[in-house]
């Protein structure tokens, strides 16, 4: 099996994740974009710290690469860095393989309010039918973006590829691009995708609750025990 997961940190802050009463606003946005261009607030040992680390951090089968200079996380409004993560795992429907990826984030100010008691938010699972035998994959999730947060990753087939790019922003829009086509996620964060025996794609698009990371196992085998994503994974000109 082929996997990265990949956890980048600020070097240089950290803040507890305490509830508070302020949101994320436009104003912010706007000083956001102003904070990325003023060299005055860059982290600049982070960055010294990306460019040593690139070869490590990007795996060039990866969508997206690239470093960028970011503002120090001190600087936005406060509480909104938090941790990430990914993680995956493997399913089937009778002899039919199915992987499945998802991308999370920690409790934050801009999320507290949506998520209950949970540690943390699921914003993305994807679950992909394959043809190949090992789960090969390859997975990043990025707090570089701070206060927004995106992860990217690839699923290997044996005559193709799914390339995958999802985002949660401070302001609560959520979207996928899953190879080309744009998923708006805050009508359903969990993605099926069924390569066909002719090169093409078929997506189905679900709704849940909102899930921690301790929810995504349970979520999953119970999906793939329901007749619509059976009858999905099971068409016809699916790949096998």
């Amino acid at each position: 099996m082929k996997y990265i997961s990949i956890f980048l940190l600020a070097v240089t802050f950290s803040v507890s994740c305490a509830t508070q009463t302020k949101t994320w606003t436009k104003a912010n946005y706007r000083n956001h974009i102003a904070n990325r261009e003023d060299p005055a607030v860059w982290d600049m040992q982070m960055l010294e710290v990306d460019v040593r680390d690139m070869p490590l951090m990007y795996d060039p089968e990866l969508p997206m690469n690239g470093v960028f200079p970011e503002p120090l996380y001190s600087v936005q409004m406060e509480n909104t860095w938090t941790a990430t993560g990914n993680d995956g795992g493997e399913v089937r429907i009778e002899e039919r393989k199915i992987f499945y990826e998802f991308f999370y984030t920690g409790r934050n100010v801009n999320n507290t309010r949506y998520i209950g008691e949970a540690e943390d938010e699921v914003f993305f699972l994807i679950l992909v039918l394959t043809d190949t035998d090992e789960n090969e994959y390859i997975s990043d999730i990025s707090s570089r973006n701070n206060p927004d947060v995106m992860g990217q990753g690839r699923f290997n087939l044996k005559n193709s590829e799914v390339d995958y790019i999802a985002f949660l922003t401070a302001d609560r829009n959520n979207y996928a691009i899953v190879n080309g086509r744009l998923f708006d996620l805050r009508f359903g964060r969990i993605v099926l995708i069924a390569p066909q025996k002719d090169g093409s794609f078929r997506s189905m698009q679900l709704s849940s609750p909102i899930m921690s990371s301790d929810d995504v196992e349970g979520c999953v085998e119970s999906l793939v025990g329901k007749r619509k994503p059976q009858k999905f994974f099971l068409a016809p000109g699916n790949i096998e």
